[in-house]
């Protein structure tokens, strides 16, 4: 785990300043509209990943036994299954992607820009064509047996590649579609290396005679509710912009949503290998260490939420200005927006233990209420407050769907898993509260009037600081045993290190 959140918070680190560099050199050199369709083909290819029906989550949850186990026969009964299933996906994407390509110029209303359209669909698809042939069934195994840290390792040479071959080719007066293409080909080649470390690490084959037998993955269907709603979420609101609003909006959105996910660095960082780490307790029987540790990191991850996006609330507008200051094609400045996306994305950081925990039980079937009613929300909301209120109405509706799936995930960890009560609920919501309001509050304060980003980060640090302070008082109030039990962790970490 402590391998996989440090590879965890460098990637999240590289990709978000290799983004935040590439987002706006796109922008300044071909404009908002182009950057506008680049997300928006993006979207749309992720809808194919609807067809995988939860089948990655059904894995993971069914390779943790043979794995703590390492009995290699399961094992590779699971890969054998899952990667036959992507034989065929890639079957069905390669169709996916001539639809779209030559339907997408309609779609997004770029007739007039038809054929650039339908290679540029072509060329970003070619990289996710790549990863289903090839990749993904090996990156499951790898993510089941705690080992992020090679996946992530992987991903990060990738995008400092693709952001290093981007920048000198946009630099040097190519097109879109030249800098696109050599992208693709870079993360191609991530598949490839993912799929021959996994096979000299795991006696790994495709067995003809278990699809003969009809060997099937428990919970396959099951795990389908909570893989839906976790795309909805993630994946409806750029199409929604697309259809309702313009390609203009769509760039809002995305700078803004890219920047948001972008945040909580240091809570994925600490999440990553989560659900696979109780999943292996979970599979050990060991009860007791599951509940310590569940509750030691949820009061971690509550700290952090509280300190990075109370911070985020008062610093986000600020850094925006000066962002799109040389962006005169469209008006960036929306402060709901930024406000909503920000209160969307904490929500959703305090429901990661949840959703790890039910993961690891293998819990899909009786939790597919709570996806499929936030998917539900996710999508009516959406719609209606979007054409109402246009981008601060999307991302209200967005937030909506968050904060109940976070009810429902506590409601059923506490009466069904017995891992939580509700007063340690209470107590994170009320340590949320608290801490926010006195941070956005003296934050006010602040006269954050910066012009460069030097100013701003000057102010920004300013603003930690007295943020950690705060958090870390009410910490201490709230969560005094957990704080010596993540000490007494740590002690035993760095002698580990020492050894």
């Amino acid at each position: 785990m402590l391998l996989n959140s440090i590879t965890s918070l460098l990637l999240q680190v590289t990709s978000f300043i290799c983004g935040f560099i590439l987002t706006k050199s796109i922008i300044g050199h071909f404009g908002s509209q182009t950057n506008g369709i680049i997300n928006s083909i993006g979207q749309f290819l992720g809808y194919i990943v609807l067809l995988e029906a939860g089948i990655g989550g059904a894995a993971r949850a069914a390779s943790y036994k043979p794995l703590a186990t390492r009995d290699y026969t399961e094992l590779n009964k699971i890969f054998t299954v899952f990667q036959s299933f992507y034989r065929k996906l890639v079957i069905v994407f390669i169709v996916y992607i001539c639809v779209l390509a030559f339907a997408f110029p309609y779609i997004s209303n770029t007739i007039d820009e038809y054929w650039f359209t339908v290679v540029l669909v072509v060329i970003i698809a070619m990289s996710t064509l790549a990863q289903y042939a090839f990749g993904v069934p090996y990156q499951m195994i790898l993510q089941s047996d705690q080992k992020n840290y090679v996946i992530n390792t992987i991903q990060i040479v990738a995008v400092v590649l693709n952001f290093a071959f981007s920048i000198i080719l946009i630099k040097l007066g190519f097109s879109i579609i030249v800098a696109k293409s050599v992208s693709s080909l870079i993360f191609i080649l991530r598949p490839f290396i993912l799929r021959h470390y996994a096979k000299r690490q795991y006696p790994l084959f495709y067995d003809k005679e278990v699809i003969k037998q009809g060997y099937k993955l428990p919970q396959r269907w099951n795990a389908l509710g909570q893989h839906f709603a976790f795309f909805i979420r993630t994946n409806s609101s750029i199409v929604i912009i697309t259809l309702f609003l313009t390609l203009k909006d769509v760039s809002i959105f995305s700078v803004y949503y890219v920047i948001v996910k972008s945040m909580p660095i240091l809570n994925s960082a600490l999440s990553n290998g989560l659900e696979p780490f109780l999943g292996s307790l979970i599979a050990m029987g060991d009860k007791k260490l599951l509940n310590k540790n569940f509750v030691l990191y949820s009061s971690l991850n509550t700290f952090l939420t509280a300190l990075i996006f109370s911070c985020a609330a008062v610093l986000i507008i600020p850094f925006m200005g000066i962002y799109t200051s040389s962006f005169i094609d469209a008006n960036y400045i929306i402060p709901l927006l930024g406000y909503f996306l920000i209160m969307t994305e904490a929500i959703h950081c305090l429901n990661i233990p949840y959703q790890s925990l039910t993961n690891a039980f293998g819990h899909f079937k009786q939790t597919r209420f709570g996806a499929y009613t936030e998917a539900l929300i996710n999508v009516a909301l959406s719609i209606v407050l979007v054409i109402l209120f246009k981008l601060p109405g999307l991302a209200l509706g967005i937030l909506v769907s968050v904060v109940f799936r976070n009810i429902y995930n506590f409601y059923y960890a506490s009466k069904k898993l017995q891992i939580i009560s509700l007063r340690d609920y209470l107590q994170q919501i009320i340590f949320l509260t608290l801490s926010a309001a006195c941070i956005v509050f003296i934050g006010g304060f602040i006269p954050i009037n910066a012009t460069s980003y030097l100013e701003w980060v000057f102010y920004a640090i300013i603003l930690v600081i007295i943020a950690f302070i705060i958090c870390s008082i009410f910490f201490i109030i709230f969560y005094r045993k957990q704080l010596f039990q993540g000490l007494e962790l740590l002690k035993k970490i760095l002698k580990g290190f020492k050894k």
